[in-house]
């Protein structure tokens, strides 16, 4: 749980308004939160892969139900 100690100390620290704190939080998170971000990403597009059929062109538009059934996208 070392991690979680850390993490908690550069919050404090970025709260409190230190600038390298920032810095270092970026690091030590930053490939995480891009993964979380990159999966996030890839199923969205995935989710309009598969239901593009449903978009009506006609409309300009998705047809209704199409974004809340996609993952909320």
């Amino acid at each position: 749980m070392e991690e979680g100690r850390v993490l908690a100390a550069l919050l404090a620290a970025v709260a409190g308004g230190e600038r390298d704190a920032l810095r270092r939080l970026y690091v030590a998170q930053s490939a995480r939160l891009f993964g979380i971000a990159n999966a996030m990403l890839r199923d969205a597009f995935l989710a309009i892969h598969r239901q593009a059929g449903q978009f009506d062109p006609a409309q300009g538009r998705r047809r209704p139900g199409w974004r809340e059934s996609s993952g909320k996208l």
